[in-house]
């Protein structure tokens, strides 16, 4: 019989990069949408590329409702591509508009903290559309 606390990892040791991503996601979802400390240890562009797969692969799966076959390939990769650019878009014409309030209202320099919120939004629709991928397919 072997011991179960031999096989704890020192703590100097750094987990897979995979691992740290995946800590980094349900720590935020589990934080009801802000970004803690995990993320600190991914690069910045970290949120974006999550946006960018999570929305290609839901993309894909709504595409792919009739099959691959045929043309059907193309299809996939349109849709593929439409949902990053419906989340771009949306960022395009809702930044400005969040600006513009922040101005008016006062709070300019706060703006840091709306991107951050509109980035922490579009990261938490995109992560629940990809799970709900596989309820699409059927």
């Amino acid at each position: 019989m072997v011991d179960a606390s031999l096989d704890v990892k020192p703590p100097s040791a750094k987990p897979a990069p995979l691992a740290q991503w995946l800590k980094a996601l349900a720590a935020f979802l589990r934080a009801e949408g802000t970004r803690g400390a995990e993320w600190r240890r991914l690069p910045t562009c970290a949120p974006h590329l999550v946006i960018l797969l999570c929305g290609c692969a839901y993309g894909a799966v709504m595409a792919s409702y009739h099959g691959f076959a045929g043309e059907r390939t193309l299809m996939v990769l349109y849709g593929a591509l439409k949902v990053p650019l419906l989340f771009l878009a949306t960022m395009v014409i809702a930044a400005p508009c969040f600006y513009v309030s922040n101005l008016l209202l006062g709070v300019g320099d706060d703006f840091e903290a709306v991107w951050r919120g509109l980035t922490d939004y579009q990261l938490l629709v995109a992560l629940q559309l990809a799970a709900l991928a596989p309820v699409t397919v059927f």
